[in-house]
């Protein structure tokens, strides 16, 4: 039997990474949880690595994004206060690629954020995670 494993990341908080210079959408999860649907999105992320940043704050929607196909975009912002956002994909081959801008969860106060997916950062780029217990 053949057991496919997906990267799991659980967000606490994060030290924030500069997000200025690119264009925040904010997620609605009006429709659905395709994440490459416009009808989810204020404005739909431009697919490359330095227009926008998706931004999932205000209050946790029952629709939670969901990769249907690899994308790029500039970073992730989780600022909900008590965060809980869980961002998936549909198939381990779908890639989200993340930009200067990275993941921040600047603006939440409690909570943690899962992304369980394969994620990839440009060449000398890093994370760097800031772990806190409540």
């Amino acid at each position: 039997m053949n057991t496919l494993l997906r990267p799991l990341l659980t967000l606490g908080f994060i030290s924030a990474v500069s997000v200025s210079g690119a264009a925040q959408v904010n997620w609605l999860g009006s429709q659905n949880n395709d994440f490459e649907s416009l009808a989810n999105w204020s404005a739909l992320p431009a697919n490359d690595l330095t227009s926008n940043i998706s931004l999932f704050g205000s209050a946790v929607t029952a629709n939670q994004p969901q990769l249907s196909a690899s994308r790029s975009i500039n970073g992730l912002l989780f600022s909900s206060a008590s965060g809980g956002w869980i961002l998936g994909s549909a198939s381990p081959s779908h890639i989200l690629t993340l930009g200067g801008s990275g993941i921040s969860t600047a603006g939440q106060t409690s909570g943690s954020d899962t992304v369980s997916m394969s994620p990839a950062l440009p060449s000398r780029r890093f994370m760097r995670l800031r772990v806190s217990n409540p």
